[in-house]
């Protein structure tokens, strides 16, 4: 029941941030259930995110844990990052995941999911492209 009035909150906070946006919406319920229902999956990929990052910190020593302020603030930026690489098609996402984060070469991409290094290279370029047209309004 929280999770339900946590969403049904943001819902109208979400609202409240757009008010031009209210005088055009013809058909107010779905207009509302359609946010809700992205927060809800805002909420889960967040929650999986957070899952992911608690299961990388323990594999490190306890004494390069960061504290919980930090710990938050590093689970916010990989939400960021994981709206901005959303926008992307999902292969050119996952070869800039490859090499990014699991450290992967072009050719490791390219062999792995069956495309030429030339098309690797440009997934990556574009996905770079993208992040820093969102980051710096270009």
């Amino acid at each position: 029941i929280d999770n339900a009035q946590d969403i049904a909150q943001n819902t109208f906070l979400r609202l409240l941030d757009k008010p031009e946006l209210i005088n055009n919406v013809h058909k107010p319920r779905g207009w509302l259930a359609k946010i809700a229902g992205n927060l809800i999956i805002d909420q889960a990929r967040r929650q999986l995110l957070e899952k992911n990052y608690l299961m990388m910190l323990a594999t490190l020593p306890e004494e390069e844990h960061p504290n919980p302020d930090k710990r938050l603030e590093i689970i916010e930026l990989l939400e960021k990052v994981d709206q901005l690489l959303e926008e992307l098609r999902p292969i050119e996402k996952q070869a800039y995941l490859m090499i990014k984060l699991d450290g992967s070469s072009y050719k490791q991409v390219a062999n792995e999911l069956n495309v030429s290094l030339s098309s690797v290279e440009k997934y990556v370029a574009k996905a770079m492209l993208h992040c820093y047209n969102k980051a710096y309004g270009n």
